[in-house]
């Protein structure tokens, strides 16, 4: 992965979080924890756009099926450990 370096001005506040995370392990860097900060917020809007697919996608026969047997036929789990 190719990384290119930055400057950026933050809040003081959240330079202190920032700085918090990293001093309680949660991050090895200030980048790091940004990089993390910035995929977590990637992923999460990727995954409103297939919500909205799926929402706009109309009923999904093969699905409905699958519900209606999976209602009717109940799997006892009790025994998985």
């Amino acid at each position: 992965m190719t990384t290119q370096q930055i400057g950026m001005r933050l809040q003081h506040e959240n330079v202190e979080h920032l700085d918090a995370e990293v001093a309680a392990g949660h991050a090895k860097s200030r980048a790091a924890y940004v990089d993390r900060l910035l995929a977590r917020d990637r992923r999460r809007k990727q995954s409103l756009e297939d919500l909205k697919k799926i929402a706009n996608a109309g009923p999904d026969p093969d699905m409905d099926a699958l519900l209606a047997y999976t209602s009717a036929h109940p799997v006892d789990m009790s025994d998985l450990d």
